[in-house]
């Protein structure tokens, strides 16, 4: 192999590498489009149920912001049972619902 042989070789495969790149970064860029717009479906869906749960009163699952009377009222219920099953109760014990 001559070294005109081998420069038209490295030539050949320096266009190759420069159309890999190029086939690689259009393909990020499709991919980077795609997953820009799953995220704002996502952003746009988690804003509905935000407001779909507001309307019904449940702006957060577990968490009441407020004490309603039957909350509370609930609550002191579940901690008699609790006391009423064990028959003596320790200082240390703090009573928390599951």
């Amino acid at each position: 192999m001559t070294s005109r042989e081998g420069f038209a070789d490295l030539s050949a495969l320096m266009n190759e590498i420069k159309e890999a790149r190029a086939a690689i970064g259009t393909a990020d860029d499709a991919r980077n489009k795609v997953v820009t717009e799953l995220r704002d479906i996502i952003r746009k869906q988690q804003k509905a149920i935000d407001a779909l749960s507001l309307k019904i009163g449940r702006p957060s699952p577990g968490l009441d912001t407020d004490a309603s009377g039957d909350h509370v009222q609930a609550l002191g219920l579940l901690e008699t049972k609790a006391l009423l099953k064990s028959p003596k109760r320790e200082v240390a014990d703090n009573f928390e619902p599951r």
